[in-house]
């Protein structure tokens, strides 16, 4: 029993020995050369390899290995392990060298050998290498422990980072090939070749107009700029486009869309807007493109809110409604509220006839509250509105025979046009008629009625002053009133205010002058003012007329300069400057002549002037006399007889009015050389303050009146309105002091 266990034990130890050796010379016996084969690269496969970015390092990974890692077999294995036969397979590693041999890698991405193997040539086996980084470039370097040991190459791979401007699609060629210094049996293996793609995208992703909708627009009405969002791309975004908006409409070299579509615009809304932008990527720009509906509505409809005039009982009415908005034609339509006898036209919105009897109802007044509606005619966005307007009619039109027209509605080019002129008083029976211009298109009939549709352009000549007369047919009495037409510009927008006045060159001392001034553009009526004007002249406004008028006083210099300034009834004003020079010629002899050419307006019951009397070329004492003056007031003058005025006080009683009554007054100039001149002079006096000062002159002549002033050598001061009362108090308070010490003789007021 015992030797049978011994000679067991003793074979299983034979056994382990021999399994024992076969493993340590499989381990550390000399490996023999593997016979070569040709190489195959195994990894990666053919064909594209991951993208990479602009600046960004390339590092792709597939799990645990890299994605461009590179591996070949073939060529001349090495045996890495012998393994144990029957249970462990022998393992090898495949030296091989890698290029690319074709074809370019992206600047910035270069093909680096990532492992090496460690061959000792004496030994045959597989060491140990020591790898290090160069601190320049960054590759690998392998070092061998062992002397004489060879460093082969295995795998290689693709790293780095893409320069930018490197975007774009690479495509090369990478071969495998037997490292110098490697093992092989029988023929040299042939190298292995295959040809990848690789795609460098921008640093910065492609630009993309995020905007999802445009905002609304309105026919003919500014289009509040509209900037799109752009997200991505390389900055500056250059080249904008926009294609298939409305006409009216651009897109500037921003971005931002902006204008006034055209009338009529919303007939083919939406419109489809096609917007294109350009990146600036180094490599190439990239576009962004997106397609927009654009929603063009046209503008809201509405009606011109004006208040409509008072009408009278029995005689013509007139006024036109003016619908703005929506698209034309328009249609109208008096829902409810006309007195009888008047009418609406549905094309041109004019309410029109004779108001009937009994329109002014039992009290003499009546209030009316007329709705009116107004259709548009647009084939996709069609509008209507209503709106209510007051209409008071009046049977107290009697008493005397008056104009009741002050002024007359807007006109617009292109555009009918309505207005009545009103008279009242007298018999009710009238006949009018017109001089002057109307604005081409445009006509009145015998009842006062002004129709027509205004010639496109007629603004250019606005304002049209015409002279309108009406008589009453039984009594044969006529009234005539100046009026301004003014027309607009399409879009009811005022022409440019401009003056256009005559400028005379020339003009000589002593003489009279009364010069029209004139202006076009703008809303009239019209206000003057003189900035700088040679002494004697004046800016009056006469008759609805404005001048510059008066007598040129002396004056040393050889030329002045006139500047005048003209101001609209707009809101706000518009104002507009005319300026020019005179050459001043002598006067031949030296006749007196009265330089003071208007008179500040008189209030009745209230203290007047001195107003100064100027006074040019006279010689020795002066004697004047005036006629037409209204009772209270007086000529003055101080003791030397060289200076006179006017004062007083308008006595209560004396014809005046609300709207001011006209004196006309001459004034006769006598002086020591029995020398004559005249001037006609006119007076306004106002029955109430109020009414007064609305109608001051802004420019008051006042004289200096201290005694001892040379003749000849008045003066003039400007006054504005609220300051010219505490003007004359002034100048009482020194006519007070000369009369004190006698050299001044006031005026005394004659009462009834």
């Amino acid at each position: 029993m015992t030797m049978r266990l011994t000679r067991s034990l003793k074979k299983l130890s034979v056994i382990l020995y021999v399994a024992c050796a076969a493993f340590a010379s499989a381990l550390f016996a000399q490996a023999a050369p593997v016979i070569a084969t040709d190489y195959s690269i195994v990894h990666p496969l053919p064909g594209r390899l991951p993208t990479a970015k602009e600046n960004s390092v390339y590092t792709p990974y597939d799990g645990a290995t890299p994605e461009t890692r590179f591996e070949a077999r073939g060529g001349a294995p090495l045996l890495a392990s012998s393994g144990v036969p029957g249970v462990i397979p022998p393992t090898y590693r495949y030296p091989a060298n890698w290029a690319v041999v074709a074809g370019a890698l992206p600047d910035g991405l270069r093909l680096e050998i990532e492992s090496w193997i460690g061959y000792d040539p004496v030994t045959g086996s597989i060491v140990g290498l020591v790898i290090s980084t160069d601190p320049v470039t960054g590759a690998r370097i392998p070092a061998a422990t062992t002397p004489g040991v060879i460093a082969l190459p295995e795998f290689a791979i693709i790293e780095g980072t893409p320069i930018p401007g490197a975007a774009g699609v690479y495509t090369f060629t990478v071969e495998a090939f037997l490292p110098f210094g490697a093992p092989y049996a029988g023929d040299a293996p042939m190298p292995a070749q295959a040809e990848y793609t690789i795609e460098v995208e921008p640093e910065f992703d492609p630009p993309v107009i995020v905007t999802a909708a445009l905002a609304d627009a309105q026919d003919a009405e500014a289009y509040a700029p509209f900037t799109l969002e752009v997200h991505d791309g390389q900055l500056p975004l250059n080249n904008w486009r926009a294609d298939g908006l409305p006409p009216g409409m651009s897109m500037s070299a921003d971005g931002v869309i902006s204008g006034i579509p055209e009338v009529g615009s919303s007939l083919r809304s939406p419109w489809m807007v096609t917007i294109s932008v350009d990146d600036s990527n180094t490599s190439g720009a990239r576009t962004a493109t997106t397609t927009l509906p654009l929603v063009v509505s046209p503008t809201f409809l509405r009606i011109e809110a004006e208040t409509l005039t008072a009408g009278y009982e029995g005689l013509p009415y007139a006024h036109r409604f003016e619908a703005r908005g929506g698209y034309e034609p328009y249609t109208y339509t008096a829902v409810s509220g006309l007195p009888s006898g008047l009418s609406i036209d549905a094309n041109t919105g004019v309410l029109s006839g004779v108001l009937g009897a009994d329109t002014a109802g039992r009290s003499g007044t009546q209030h009316y509250r007329v709705v009116v509606e107004v259709a548009d005619s647009h084939p996709a966005f069609p509008q209507s509105i209503r709106e209510t307007f007051a209409l008071v009619v009046s049977r107290e039109h009697g008493g005397t025979f008056r104009m009741a027209t002050a002024t007359l509605p807007l006109a617009t080019d292109g555009e009918a046009y309505a207005a009545q002129l009103v008279a009242l008083g007298g018999s009710q029976r009238y006949s009018w008629a017109v001089t002057g211009d109307l604005p081409a298109g445009l006509s009145m009939d015998r009842s006062g009625r002004i129709f027509g549709t205004v010639d496109a352009g007629a603004s250019a000549q606005s304002p049209y002053v015409a002279s309108f007369t009406v008589t009453d047919l039984e009594s044969g009495q006529r009234v005539s009133v100046r009026l301004p037409l003014n027309v607009l510009m399409e879009g009811d927008i005022a022409a440019e205010l401009r003056a256009t006045g005559e400028t005379p060159t020339q003009m000589e001392e002593s003489a009279e002058y009364r010069i029209p001034l004139a202006a076009k553009g703008g809303i009239a009526p019209y206000h003057w003012r003189g900035i700088s004007v040679p002494a004697g002249l004046n800016v009056i406004a006469e008759n609805g007329e404005w001048l510059l008028m008066g007598t040129l006083a002396p004056t040393p210099a050889p030329s002045v300069t006139v500047q005048l300034e003209v101001s609209d009834s707009a809101s706000p004003v518009a104002s507009a400057r005319q300026s020019y020079t005179l050459s001043i010629a002598s006067a031949e002899g030296s006749q007196p002549v009265i330089l003071t050419t208007s008179l500040p307006a008189a209030v009745v019951g209230e203290s007047y002037g001195p107003v100064s009397i100027d006074i040019a070329n006279s010689t020795g004492t002066i004697e004047l006399t005036a006629t037409g003056l209204p009772e209270g007031l007086s000529l003055g003058h101080n003791a030397a007889l060289t200076h006179w005025y006017l004062a007083g006080q308008v006595e209560h009683g004396v014809d005046a009015s609300i709207a001011g009554t006209r004196y006309p007054i001459r004034i006769t100039l006598v002086d020591s050389n029995a020398a004559t001149t005249e001037r006609s002079l006119t007076l306004v006096v106002f029955s109430d303050p109020s009414a007064a000062s609305s109608s001051l002159p802004n420019t008051v002549p006042i004289a200096s009146l201290l005694a001892g002033t040379p003749a000849g050598g008045c003066s003039l001061l400007r006054a504005n309105d609220q300051d010219q009362k505490s003007g004359f108090t002034l100048w009482w308070l020194l006519v007070a002091a000369a009369a004190a010490s006698g050299g001044l003789q006031l005026p005394k007021n004659k009462r009834k």
